[in-house]
């Protein structure tokens, strides 16, 4: 019987971060790496002719997961902790949603072509002059050129995310909890 528990206990303590409170689960969402914008006052809320250059904003970048606490707030985890925030204060959203890589590749390709034909218009009267090797030196630095582009566009494409920014405070303090919910089912990452 001992060793029964000691064993269901070593597997609980095992299994301990894959069991959550049922309600947890309900309300945190993983989602897609997204910045969000926050302000950091409430007099846009009392004063409908303050000016939105002047409010004092912060940007909380890399976050990735939301735990709802209430109606008006929620949780936020990001990169260098969590932070609670309010509905009515989220300015900005911005998701990155994939990678550029594909169009960094073609469009590096492209640049590369043009390039290629470029350098055969410029360098026409030394390709004519090689006897019939003319086409052959022409395609070789056009394929040269068209893979260098391709790699240098891939790489800059992999290193550049495509976001989508949604402007929050277009809408209404009361109705930006429902607007904030819809993106965060939209972008929600199955754990």
């Amino acid at each position: 019987m001992k060793k029964i528990v000691f064993i269901f206990i070593v597997l609980i303590f095992l299994c301990s971060r894959y069991i959550h409170p049922q309600d947890s689960l309900q309300n945190s969402f993983n989602t897609k790496k997204f910045d969000i914008t926050v302000n950091l006052s409430d007099k846009f809320l009392k004063d409908p002719n303050w000016i939105d250059s002047q409010l004092p904003t912060k940007v909380f970048s890399d976050c990735n997961k939301i735990i709802l606490i209430n109606d008006s707030c929620f949780n936020l985890i990001h990169k260098s902790g969590s932070n609670i925030m309010l509905y009515k204060n989220i300015t900005k959203i911005g998701f990155y949603v994939q990678r550029r890589t594909l169009e960094g590749i073609w469009r590096g390709g492209l640049t590369g072509a043009l390039g290629g034909i470029f350098l055969a218009t410029v360098l026409k009267n030394s390709i004519k002059n090689n006897e019939g090797s003319g086409m052959i030196t022409f395609l070789l630095y056009e394929s040269i050129l068209i893979f260098t582009g391709s790699a240098i566009g891939g790489t800059i494409g992999y290193f550049s995310l495509d976001t989508f920014d949604y402007d929050i405070q277009k809408y209404p303090p009361d109705y930006r909890k429902n607007v904030l919910m819809s993106l965060f089912l939209k972008y929600k990452v199955n754990l």
